[in-house]
């Protein structure tokens, strides 16, 4: 993303702004420091955007990427005043391979390949699909990297030969399974569905995890939300949703979470089973949200905890 962010900005003969560590970590001072350096073009990943104040009056121009963009998103920044573009582009085809601008309002799609980028959509069977179905991205074209450094078996997973069954399709020797689920649609604008391994099997059930996430984050008073599997106090897989409001409290919010919890998830095999409130979401340098740090709820650390030392008490009332 360095490179696209630096050489293009040159290129234009623009100016370039680099926020210190200490600066980026300091999340609710982002938009005071886009107002001061009067930053006009503004790459950062959707929970970022959602998190930052939007008024900004010299942003003409913002990138979202690198995470699925909401309705929310593009509300709050899709101004009349600016221009919204929607970008996506795993790192192993070399960054950006769709772009899309978006107005406000709009159905949010990725937009189209970039010049050099094929995509098709496969199922689990490695068959390309018609448009309108749901099924894996595939990408090929000269964008591809040659593979993974000291990493053999990750690179023949998700770089293939090209299957004689597509040659006539789509240009190019190898593949990248992007293990990114879309849809093509007729005028093949490309809406992102989420991550295929982002699915999990909860109770015999297959859930996208995202799909609560976006639920979580398009009410009105949560600013970013995150969903996560956690071991329960029964020591069993249990959902648990992360929010972080928008100055209000936890309690005033309240009333939202509930009716989000058993009115809009109404399959009961989706419903959350606690919600944690943060100051603030854990993130990559990217600015991506850093789902590996966010922390088993401190109850089901309680409960486990207890429950180990009951065993203990009932192991040594054996012995004796």
């Amino acid at each position: 993303m360095w490179c696209e962010e630096v050489w293009v900005s040159w290129m234009h003969g623009a100016k370039l702004f680099v926020a210190d560590a200490e600066t980026a970590k300091s999340v609710d001072e982002l938009s005071e420091v886009l107002r001061r350096e009067n930053i006009t073009v503004l790459h950062a990943v959707p929970s970022l955007l959602a998190v930052i104040d939007a008024d900004c009056p010299k942003i003409r121009l913002v990138n979202a990427g690198g995470e699925a963009c909401t309705a929310k998103v593009l509300d709050k920044w899709a101004d009349p005043s600016r221009q919204f573009f929607n970008s996506y582009g795993p790192t192993e085809t070399t960054v950006s391979a769709t772009f899309g601008e978006l107005k406000r309002g709009e159905k949010i799609h990725i937009g189209k390949p970039l010049p050099n980028y094929n995509l098709a959509v496969i199922n689990d069977k490695n068959e390309i699909i018609p448009l309108g179905e749901k099924g894996e991205m595939i990408i090929s074209g000269p964008c591809l990297s040659p593979g993974y450094i000291q990493r053999p078996e990750l690179t023949n997973e998700k770089f293939l030969s090209m299957p004689e069954s597509m040659r006539e399709i789509l240009p190019g020797d190898r593949i990248y399974r992007t293990g990114d689920a879309v849809i093509f649609t007729e005028d093949l604008q490309v809406n992102f569905q989420g991550r295929i391994d982002d699915q999990i099997k909860l109770r015999g059930y297959r859930i996208e995890l995202d799909e609560i996430m976006n639920g979580l984050a398009a009410l009105e008073n949560v600013a970013s939300a995150a969903v996560a599997v956690h071991k329960d106090m029964n020591d069993q897989d249990a959902l648990v949703g992360y929010v972080v409001l928008n100055d209000q409290s936890f309690s005033e919010a309240f009333h939202q979470l509930v009716k989000f919890i058993l009115v809009v998830m109404m399959f009961f095999y989706m419903i959350l089973f606690i919600i944690v409130e943060l100051k603030e979401m854990p993130r990559l340098p990217s600015g991506k949200v850093n789902k590996k740090a966010l922390e088993v709820p401190q109850v089901f650390l309680e409960r486990n905890q207890k429950s180990k030392i009951d065993l203990k008490e009932d192991a040594s009332i054996q012995e004796k």
